[in-house]
């Protein structure tokens, strides 16, 4: 009986711990900022990327340097229950994403556990991505990807 309660009681203590862990991972400052972690576009806390992401790093980086956009990517494993648009807004704005005064900024959250991937553009960038085409490139581009794994 005594150890079935301090296998419980040590049960109880690691989700306890597992889901405190969780609750710190859910504030956009915990995310790491590429543009000041590593001078780049992409975080992928996940690692799903591998290799591929310095490339997707490179082809930001020319499209940054050819017309001033900035594009950012973050893929994270979880944020929790939070809701997907309303983190990728927050993180949107925490990161600072986009020249000041043009707004050009864009940002792509993928949270895997929630299987969601959200756009966020700056006021600048929607003329270029208004929602409609946003929603197109989520719904018929990616997800059909994420479909085939």
């Amino acid at each position: 009986m005594k150890t079935l309660r301090f296998a419980s009681t040590a049960l109880l203590v690691a989700s306890l711990l597992s889901w405190a862990r969780l609750a710190q991972a859910l504030d956009v400052t915990d995310v790491p900022n590429p543009r000041t972690d590593h001078n780049g576009w992409v975080t992928d806390t996940s690692g799903v990327l591998g290799g591929f992401a310095a490339d997707i790093e490179e082809r930001l980086t020319l499209l940054h340097d050819e017309l001033g956009a900035e594009v950012a990517v973050a893929i994270l494993p979880s944020i929790g229950e939070q809701n997907p648009r309303e983190f990728a807004t927050a993180l949107f704005q925490h990161w600072g994403v986009g020249r000041k005064g043009h707004d050009n900024g864009v940002l792509v959250l993928h949270v895997l556990d929630q299987r969601r991937v959200e756009i966020e553009t700056g006021y600048g960038s929607e003329s270029v991505l208004p929602d409609a085409v946003c929603s197109w490139l989520v719904q018929d581009v990616a997800l059909p990807y994420f479909r085939q794994d």
